[in-house]
């Protein structure tokens, strides 16, 4: 391919002493290989991959369209953009090139300033071409590793974070956040901020605090919100959040639950449907189902109201 730099060019041609001028011309601007037959091409493939090939339909043996083809059949040689060399007074040969492939033709005798402007323009549009198709992959693996490393932090952060715009539109949440919203703001909604949330951001601004507290409606917990302002990110501010004196879904392992059985009869003790719930945890539907009817199963109760009652039970501060 490129030898310091320079493009590579192949030249396939049968009497190359009839080509001096040019070969001269493209050896001051090229790195320039010569093959006399379509043999001496393949094997000349073998140990260098050309930017380009200029190759001459007349050829000893197979000729230039034979050629070509056998060029198409390699994954490593199919991609190399061939010129054609023609004779000028047999013009079916100029088609018969383009419909093979070829990016480009050339007539004999040739005229070489105009072979080196289409040698120049298809290296120059290769070269950009390349550009390009590195460029998209750098962005594609960017948006990978961004997409990748945002579920990550969604999904394993154990702490409650939560960033939002000064309109209360929120840019990034954690699980953790998503489920403290639900419990102490009753939505299952977390595109914004809930109105109580934004109201209490408001007076804690006003007043000059950073942060401020939530009760639960039942007297189970206390959510603590803390405010981070960054001077470096204006338009955005960062929440956290951490929930105190609440037993929450970890109390109800010890009535032999999985972990997943435990969040959604936790859930159910909070008084979400199988929708909210399904919302909150970030799975379908039936999938919460299916855990509502084994956590039954395993508390022996026969329905929703009863399994909440066992729950709350479980989770309800000691006196």
């Amino acid at each position: 391919m490129m030898e310091k730099g320079r493009p590579t060019v192949l030249l396939v041609d049968d009497v190359p002493a009839n080509l001096g001028v040019l070969i001269d011309t493209l050896t001051a601007e090229y790195a320039l290989s010569v093959a006399e037959s379509a043999e001496s091409c393949l094997e000349a493939l073998q140990h260098v991959l050309p930017d380009l090939i200029l190759l001459d339909v007349r050829l000893p043996g197979l000729d230039g369209f034979q050629l070509y083809g056998k060029l198409r059949e390699e994954p490593d040689w199919n991609r190399i953009p061939v010129i054609f060399m023609t004779a000028v007074d047999e013009p079916e040969q100029k088609a018969q090139a383009l419909e093979a492939g070829a990016v480009d033709y050339v007539t004999k005798p040739l005229h070489v300033p105009e072979v080196m402007a289409r040698v120049r323009t298809h290296l120059r549009i290769i070269g950009l071409t390349r550009e390009l198709a590195a460029r998209k992959e750098e962005l594609e693996e960017e948006v990978e590793l961004r997409r990748d490393t945002e579920e990550q932090l969604q999904h394993s952060l154990a702490t409650a974070i939560l960033s939002a715009d000064h309109g209360g539109r929120v840019v990034f949440s954690t699980k953790r956040a998503r489920q403290l919203i639900a419990r102490y703001f009753e939505t299952g909604h977390f595109a914004q901020l809930p109105d109580p949330f934004l109201a209490e951001w408001k007076n804690a601004v006003a007043g000059g605090a950073g942060g401020w507290n939530i009760s639960h409606l039942d007297g189970r917990g206390l959510l603590e919100v803390t405010i981070f302002q960054s001077p470096a990110i204006r338009n955005t501010t960062l929440f956290a959040m951490e929930e105190r004196g609440a037993a929450g879904a970890d109390a109800l392992r010890s009535l032999g639950l999985s972990p997943r059985e435990s969040e959604v009869l936790f859930w159910i003790a909070e008084g979400k449907s199988y929708p909210e719930i399904a919302v909150i945890l970030e799975a379908s539907v039936r999938t919460i189902q299916k855990h509502a009817e084994n956590l039954l199963r395993k508390l022996g109760v026969e329905s929703r109201s009863a399994a909440m009652r066992v729950a709350i039970e479980k989770m309800r501060p000691p006196r």
